[in-house]
C-alpha cells in the first residue's frame, strides 16, 4: 500500500491501515534481512580427521594388535625360532543424544526464513560439537567409559615448567612431537585452541627463529616446527587457564575412531509434551496443542574411541608454580 500510494500521490489508505493520525507515522516498512546471522565458533574437526565407521549393528568391535612381530637369525636347515603376536578386541557401545525445540506456530507463520530448515543445520552443528568433544575433551561417566584424547590413559603428557599455557616454550613443543611413534608423528598435527596458537606465534627457537612459519604460498597451511595444526574450539582456551590443565594435543586423529549407527534423525510433532527450555530444570511442561506449538526432535547415535593413546602427546600446565 506505501508503494501503491506512493505511485498516486495518495497515502490516505496506506494512513488507515496503520490507524493513525500522525502523518510523521507514514514511513515506509523497515527492511527485514530474510536471514539469521550468528557469530559461530568452528566445528566438526573430529569428523574431518579421524576414523569414521559407520554401521547398523548393536555394537562396534576392534582388533587392535601390539607390536610388530620379530624375525631371527637361522641357519640353513636349523631350528626355526618362534615370533607372536596377540590381539585385544576393543566393543564401542552407542551413546545416544538427543535435543528438542519448540518453535510457536505465530513464530513459524510470521518468520520470513524457513525456521525449521535453520534449525536442522543447528542441530548439525550441535552434534559436530558433540563429536569434537568425544574426541577430544569427553570425560566420561556413561558405561561405556570412553574418555577423549585429552583425558585417555597413556598419551605422552608433556608438563610445562610453570602452571599457565602462557609457559608453554620450545623444547616443551619439541617433545610432544618426538614424543609419538614415528607414524604418528610423521602425519601428525598439533589440535589447540585459537588463545594457545596465538601463544605459540612468539614462541622462537634457539637461534631465535619463530617456530609458527607462516605459509610461504597462497594454498599452503601455515605450521608449528614444520607440522600443520587445526584450530578446535572445544579444546581450552586462555580463560580456562589453570594449575594442571591438559590444554592441547599432538598426534594422527586416524589412531581414533568416531563411529555412528545412525545419522541425525530429525521428526517434527504438533502435539505432546516437552520441557520448556526458559526452566533450568524443565519443569513447566509446554503442550504443544494446548499452547500452538511445534517441536523439532533431533537424534543421533554415536561414540567415539582412542584406539592408541600413546599416539598422542598431550601438553598440560604444571600442578604448581615452579
Amino acid at each position: 500500500m506505501y508503494v501503491v500510494g506512493l505511485s498516486q500521490g495518495d497515502l490516505t489508505k496506506y494512513k488507515s491501515a496503520m490507524n493513525t493520525d500522525d502523518d510523521s507515522a507514514l514511513l515506509p516498512p523497515g527492511e527485514f534481512v530474510a536471514e539469521v546471522e550468528r557469530l559461530e565458533e568452528e566445528l566438526g574437526v573430529a569428523r574431518k580427521f579421524a576414523n569414521v565407521r559407520r554401521s547398523t549393528k548393536s555394537t562396534l568391535s576392534f582388533l587392535l594388535g601390539d607390536d610388530d612381530l620379530e624375525v631371527f637369525d637361522t641357519d640353513e636347515a636349523g631350528a626355526k625360532t618362534s615370533t607372536k603376536n596377540s590381539y585385544e578386541k576393543i566393543t564401542l557401545l552407542w551413546r545416544k543424544f538427543a535435543g528438542i525445540l519448540p518453535i510457536t506456530d505465530e513464530l513459524e507463520e510470521e518468520s520470513a526464513i524457513d525456521l525449521w530448515n535453520d534449525a536442522v543445520n543447528r542441530f548439525a552443528r550441535a552434534f559436530a560439537k558433540k563429536e569434537d568433544q568425544l574426541v577430544f575433551t569427553e570425560t566420561s561417566n556413561v558405561s561405556p567409559k570412553n574418555h577423549g584424547i585429552m583425558n585417555v590413559a597413556g598419551t605422552n603428557v608433556v608438563e610445562l615448567s610453570g602452571d599457565s599455557m602462557e609457559d608453554l616454550s620450545y623444547d616443551d613443543i619439541v617433545d610432544m612431537v618426538w614424543g609419538v611413534p614415528t607414524s604418528s608423528s610423521k602425519n601428525g598435527r598439533f589440535w589447540l585452541n585459537k588463545d594457545v596458537l596465538a601463544i605459540i606465534q612468539k614462541i622462537k627457537d634457539e637461534e631465535k627463529r619463530p617456530i609458527w612459519q607462516r605459509a610461504m604460498a597462497d594454498g599452503t597451511p601455515s605450521t608449528i616446527l614444520g607440522k600443520p595444526y587445526e584450530l578446535v574450539d572445544v579444546l581450552p582456551g586462555i580463560a580456562d587457564d589453570a594449575a594442571d590443565k591438559k590444554f592441547m594435543a599432538f598426534g594422527d586423529l586416524k589412531y581414533v575412531t568416531l563411529a555412528e549407527r545412525t545419522g541425525m534423525n530429525i521428526q517434527v510433532f504438533d502435539s505432546g509434551i516437552v520441557g520448556d527450555p526458559d526452566e533450568e530444570t524443565q519443569g513447566n511442561d509446554l503442550n504443544l496443542i494446548t499452547q500452538d506449538m511445534k517441536a523439532m526432535r533431533a537424534v543421533k547415535r554415536m561414540n567415539a574411541k582412542v584406539r592408541f593413546p600413546a599416539a598422542f602427546s598431550v601438553a598440560k600446565t604444571s600442578a604448581s608454580a615452579s
